[in-house]
């Protein structure tokens, strides 16, 4: 058994440091790894079978998303290895996600008010331009539920008057360009910036590990800057 991120197993993209397989020592029937929560399992010459359960239970609005519930293994290892995936259903989770583009506030809300699930653990993703109102006009009915999670990150509004967003533009480009007259840091930069910010917490992942892999890019991207100025100076 182990307790650490393989590089070898990690989804494509992942951006949290890991460990060599060669690690582990050799010639196992199975290796039972822990800490990631994504769910995998690989078979590796000379090593054998490799294997990520998942979390008991998902931490985020993305694990609930992805996973629903927790799970275990059951392994029983004969002339062959047998793994049994026991489900961890506390509360079913249902995932509701809601296409906000060219659509009005009102038929927004007439979409939320018609979600009637009662229990369990409700999942409401939003995301589009509304055509017409803005995203704080929207309200959110008190839904009589185990738990009530919404994801509003990528909602925006076209009656922003300040913004000019056309149907082809950037969003986050457009942003820039309007706001960043005095030009203390260019475009590139603060787009650069806001993407580091916008990183979410990976699976398994420690608050403190994730706290310092953003400061570490903060700090790398704003030296990069001050170094510029000065140059230019």
């Amino acid at each position: 058994m182990f307790h650490s991120l393989l590089e070898e197993l990690k989804p494509k993209g992942f951006p949290v440091e890991g460990h060599a397989l060669s690690l582990l020592p050799k010639n196992f029937n199975y290796y039972a790894g822990g800490h990631p929560h994504f769910i995998t399992t690989k078979e590796y010459l000379d090593y054998g079978m490799v294997s990520y359960p998942g979390p008991i239970f998902p931490n985020n609005f993305k694990e609930l998303e992805e996973l629903k519930q927790g799970s275990f293994y059951i392994v029983e290892i004969n002339d062959e290895i047998n793994i049994k995936t026991i489900p961890l259903e506390i509360k079913k989770v249902h995932s509701y996600k809601i296409d906000a583009d060219n659509k009005t506030f009102s038929e927004i809300q007439k979409e939320i008010d018609n979600i009637e699930e009662t229990d369990g653990i409700i999942l409401l993703r939003i995301e589009g331009i509304l055509k017409e109102g803005k995203p704080t006009d929207i309200k959110f009915k008190e839904i009589r539920s185990y738990s009530f999670l919404k994801n509003t990150s990528k909602l925006l509004s076209k009656e922003t008057e300040e913004i000019k967003i056309s149907e082809t533009a950037n969003i986050e480009e457009d942003f820039v360009k309007e706001f960043n007259k005095e030009k203390i840091f260019d475009d590139k930069t603060i787009l650069e910036l806001m993407n580091v910010l916008d990183k979410e917490k990976e699976e398994g992942e420690r608050v403190i590990d994730f706290e310092e892999r953003v400061i570490k890019d903060i700090k790398k991207l704003l030296e990069i800057e001050i170094w510029m100025i000065k140059l230019y100076i």
